[in-house]
């Protein structure tokens, strides 16, 4: 990529929403998956498109031949016939490609380069696993005939209390291999969590460790193991991954060492499980922060069609890169970071924390195996900015081309904080969808120039808009985000919900037939690139002007003394509106009435007067769930007068005694307020 074209990046304080801070040159572009697609396109279909933002459209007015051209260019069978691309137009009954079959795990494993390095696993628990894709396949194999030979057949569950490491990618593919469908928690999750998710699935196996490492400290995890199998009748056995603790003595557990300790299986002697085109390939969870999590099912065929998209087009991966995402088993991003192996690359592995034994860690690894796609959370990128860290100082990111930002809303700082610190000459991109469909509405595309807290596309095949409260189409102001047609990687249903009924009020309650996420978007008319404004559920509605809390969070966050914030908006009685601001304080750091005011000003300068919050009040910690989102609804709810037990699970999330102080403060404030 030439720096030739690159502008001179403004100071920090300069940097608004919309500031343009790179763009490829033009071989980068040539040789982008997007350029080779869009030419493959005119030369099979004789679809001309000038730019990417008639593809996009292309994509979602002609649904049909869009997707049917995804399956024709990705190596599906394309001699098996199919009934039609698509069932219906109408949410959520589609059903995709019927007649055709497709197998993920054999999708994933087939056409690799076996010699070539697939995983990198690390850990804070043990050294360094790297496999190459001749192991990786050789181990999934194995386990996959295992679990074959004890009973484990198509539609049955298996469930992996895991952490992000080599066993845990094994553990996935393995059990698609056989058609058997996979569910994963991590284990920083409770029995209470776990059982509130494999309860519902009742898993015929669950995969297993006996603990995981976390900032340097040890925590036991084999009584939970043993009291899921006491209170889940469905499980016939457990397959042990000895990690951090050994096996305990029952006679249902299996020892994974013995089980690869089996004789190579050659790639064209195991048979996969021909699945069809909708068969179920996994399930997904809701946060449960708020109440029982939904189980999101997902199909071999869907999630297919949206990896091979999504991984290709909308990351640019090709075999020759290394893809990095600190993530989770409890996180969308590992199904997604999995999923990229279909480009036959290498993904990294971290099970452990992000800045133990020191702040540079993910950067270390980085460098140590030369990742061109690191991923990870603003709120990770927003730590190093306030500890003012410079790895480029440090590390060789010569290899690194690529920045994925997502789990929220990136802000014009964190892009900055990047290009300054990390590398200037870099594709930084940002993307937002939802574990619902395990991948993204919106995000990145490399022939599109990068601008500052915006995202750059609409997916492809994504027909995203932002509606007003009149279901009316809105660009440059804050709408509802909507989809208003079928993805392949919906969820084919909710477990457990045989009416459909809690299907239809999640996604369809608001506007009939239109996919309501529950996001706020702002798209801009002009360039097409989106602005993302936070959960909708958590919008800031102040005499009948809303706004995001993220753009209340850019204004606060900027402020040196504070390390975090959380904001909410509660109406007490039926006329008093009541927004209290709660900030942390960096260690150390005072907070006084002038320093009050001062923040005040900031607010009212940058955004509308009506948003300025009432009060600000100082608190030892704002709570966040296990996949680091704030948790502004649990406190808006405690804050109108809820129970805490009622509106939040502690164990799913990742500081459980931060509530505590919010119970006081709605005793303390809020109540007397009410009369």
């Amino acid at each position: 990529m030439s720096r030739k074209r690159l502008p001179k990046l403004p100071p920090i304080e300069e940097i608004r929403e919309g500031t343009y801070l790179w763009s490829a040159n033009d071989k980068t572009k040539q040789n982008a998956n997007i350029t080779k697609y869009m030419n493959w396109l005119r030369e099979e279909k004789q679809l001309d498109f000038k730019n990417y933002e008639q593809l996009w459209h292309w994509s979602v007015e002609e649904m049909e031949d869009f997707w049917q051209s995804i399956y024709e260019y990705f190596p599906f069978d394309h001699e098996e016939p199919y009934e039609a691309v698509m069932s219906t137009k109408q949410m959520p009954k589609t059903k995709w490609f019927e007649g055709a079959h497709a197998n993920y795990a054999e999708h994933i494993l087939k056409d690799a380069d076996l010699s070539r390095i697939a995983v990198y696993s690390k850990s804070e628990t043990r050294t360094d696993v790297v496999k190459t894709w001749k192991e990786l396949t050789n181990d999934v194999l194995k386990l996959a005939t295992y679990l074959r030979e004890h009973g484990i057949r198509k539609g049955d569950r298996v469930a992996g209390y895991l952490p992000n490491i080599y066993e845990a990618v094994v553990s996935l593919l393995a059990t698609a291999s056989v058609g058997a469908i996979w569910t994963s928690v991590s284990p920083d999750f409770g029995l209470e969590s776990a059982m509130a998710r494999f309860g519902q699935v009742k898993p015929k196996l669950i995969i297993a460790v006996g603990g995981y490492t976390y900032k340097g400290i040890q925590y036991d995890r084999r009584e939970e193991v043993r009291q899921m199998k006491a209170q889940l009748p469905s499980v016939e056995g457990i397959i042990f991954v000895p990690y951090v603790f050994a096996a305990p003595k029952n006679d249902y557990i299996h020892l994974w060492p013995e089980i690869m300790n089996t004789s190579p299986i050659a790639l064209e002697d195991f048979q996969f499980e021909q699945m069809k085109f909708n068969d179920q390939l996994w399930i997904l969870y809701s946060s449960g922060t708020t109440g029982k999590p939904k189980g999101m099912v997902h199909t071999h065929g869907g999630i297919l069609l949206e990896m091979y998209k999504a991984n290709a087009f909308h990351l640019d991966l090709t075999y020759r890169d290394t893809m990095f995402f600190y993530t989770t088993t409890g996180w969308m991003m590992f199904n997604l970071l999995t999923s990229s192996l279909l480009m036959k690359g290498a993904i990294v592995l971290y099970d452990g924390h992000a800045a133990y034994p020191d702040e540079m860690k993910i950067w270390d690894m980085v460098q140590q195996t030369k990742t061109t796609v690191f991923g990870s959370s603003p709120a990770y990128v927003q730590l190093m900015r306030k500890q003012n860290q410079k790895p480029n100082e440090t590390y060789d990111f010569s290899k690194l081309k690529t920045i994925v930002l997502s789990g929220s809303p990136a802000s014009p700082e964190v892009y900055h904080w990047l290009y300054d610190n990390v590398k200037r000459d870099m594709w930084v991109t940002s993307q937002s969808g939802g574990t619902d469909i395990c991948s993204g509405f919106v995000g990145a595309i490399p022939t599109e120039p990068v601008r500052a807290g915006e995202i750059q596309v609409r997916a492809l095949g994504a027909a995203v808009f932002a509606f007003d409260e009149m279901g009316r189409r809105v660009y440059d102001e804050i709408g509802e985000l909507v989809v208003v047609n079928p993805m392949p990687s919906m969820p084919l249903y909710l477990w457990d919900d045989p009416t459909g009924a809690r299907y239809e009020a999640s996604y369809f309650s608001v506007y009939p037939k239109v996919w309501r996420h529950g996001d706020f978007i702002e798209i801009i008319k002009d360039t097409g690139s989106i602005i993302m404004h936070g959960r909708s559920d958590s919008t800031l509605n102040r005499g009948g002007v809303r706004i995001g809390t993220s753009e209340i969070y850019h204004a606060v966050e900027a402020n040196p003394l504070i390390d975090d914030s959380l904001v909410v908006h509660v109406d007490i009685g039926d006329v008093k509106s009541y927004m209290p601001l709660f900030i942390k304080l960096k260690g150390g750091a005072q907070w006084t009435d002038a320093a009050t005011d001062i923040l005040k000003e900031r607010i009212q300068e940058q955004y509308t007067a009506r948003h300025v919050p009432d009060m600000v009040y100082v608190v030892n910690d704002i709570p966040y769930t296990l996949t680091d989102k704030k948790m502004e609804v649990p406190v808006r709810r405690i804050l109108s007068g809820e129970a805490l037990e009622e509106v939040a699970n502690r164990e799913a999330m990742r500081n459980p005694d931060a509530l505590y102080p919010y119970v006081e403060f709605y005793e303390t404030v809020i109540k007397p307020m009410k009369g």
